[in-house]
């Protein structure tokens, strides 16, 4: 709600001088009981409420209370545009707190409405008497002269006193009504803004709960994928374990064999020492059977070139025997 087009600047300015009344009793009936209320009800200052004839005087209330009205009408339609586009728990609470703001300043201008009285007054720049300096002895009973004019006087200032009361309870029932206006606008506000926040919510649940069976449905395709190779995998790791336990008879087997053939290998390689040894023994009988066989050679050629010379011996004493023979017949 905006504020009263008369500022606070209007709280510096100079109040006007009491004046003493004309009985010179100094006693009057403060209308304003602060500067504040200067602020509040303007047409109050620099008007002569207590002339002769004077009526209601002409407070400027109503502008003020209908820029009020129109400043709430904006405010609150700017609310709902923001509801509207925003319907979040932050809009709520601003909207929440604005209201409350709006019946706080209502409420706290409805006690300036009040009319205190004090022992003196001051309207317009003048100064009247109270009723009680009347009755208290300083003003009639000290100029009985004077009391018809007091009388007279008297009588005005209650009937004024009368028509400004009755015009501030004119204005605290407008006031009231505003009231009343803003807390029924509060209260729709606080019935209608949650069934939209909640339809905006239902909403979003509703988007999200679709998200969320669109999940489910692929997350059952999944699973049933996941178990149908589960199923594939079992039959898999079933196959698999056959072949696993014929592979370990066969490794048994293997290593039966390996275990054996290690046994031939060791009794080979023992052979084959042995036989090496008897290779090698072989290989030195050999060379000597060569060296027998080099030196039998030899002799047998000693032995032929010794028959040589003997048949040669023996043809030349063959010869020398059939010469001899021959000269013996001759």
């Amino acid at each position: 709600m905006q504020r009263s087009k008369y500022n606070e600047a209007d709280l510096g300015k100079e109040q006007p001088p009491r004046q003493q009344d004309s009985d010179g009793s100094g006693s009057v009936v403060s209308l304003q009981s602060s500067s504040s209320d200067d602020v509040k009800y303007p047409g109050i200052r620099g008007r002569d409420l207590h002339s002769e004839g004077a009526g209601v005087p002409a407070f400027q209330v109503e502008p003020v209370q209908k820029s009020n009205d129109d400043a709430t009408r904006q405010n609150m339609g700017k609310l709902q545009q923001k509801l509207h586009t925003q319907p979040t728990h932050n809009t709520l609470d601003e909207i929440i707190s604005t209201l409350k703001n709006q019946n706080g300043m209502n409420d706290s201008s409805i006690p300036g409405m009040s009319l205190p009285l004090h022992n003196d007054s001051t309207v317009g720049g003048k100064t009247y008497p109270s009723m009680q300096s009347y009755t208290s002895g300083g003003g009639w009973n000290s100029s009985p002269l004077q009391m018809s004019g007091h009388q007279k006087f008297g009588e005005k200032h209650t009937r004024q006193l009368k028509d400004i009361t009755s015009h501030f309870e004119a204005e605290i029932d407008k006031i009231c009504e505003q009231l009343n206006s803003v807390g029924n606008n509060l209260t729709a506000l606080q019935d209608a803004l949650p069934v939209r926040m909640l339809e905006a919510a239902n909403h979003k649940l509703e988007a999200r709960c679709n998200v969320l069976e669109q999940v489910c449905e692929q997350m059952k395709n999944k699973s049933a994928r996941l178990e149908q190779t589960i199923q594939e995998l079992d039959s898999n790791s079933g196959q698999l374990r056959q072949v696993n336990q014929n592979l370990e008879v066969r490794c048994l087997y293997l290593e039966q064999v390996t275990k054996a053939n290690e046994c031939e290998k060791s009794h080979l390689h023992e052979n084959i020492r042995d036989l090496e040894t008897k290779v090698l023994e072989l290989a030195e009988s050999n060379e000597k059977a060569v060296s027998a066989y080099h030196q039998l050679e030899e002799l047998n050629q000693k032995v032929a070139n010794r028959n040589q010379t003997m048949e040669e011996s023996k043809s030349l004493l063959e010869s020398r025997y059939k010469s001899c023979v021959g000269d013996n017949k001759n």
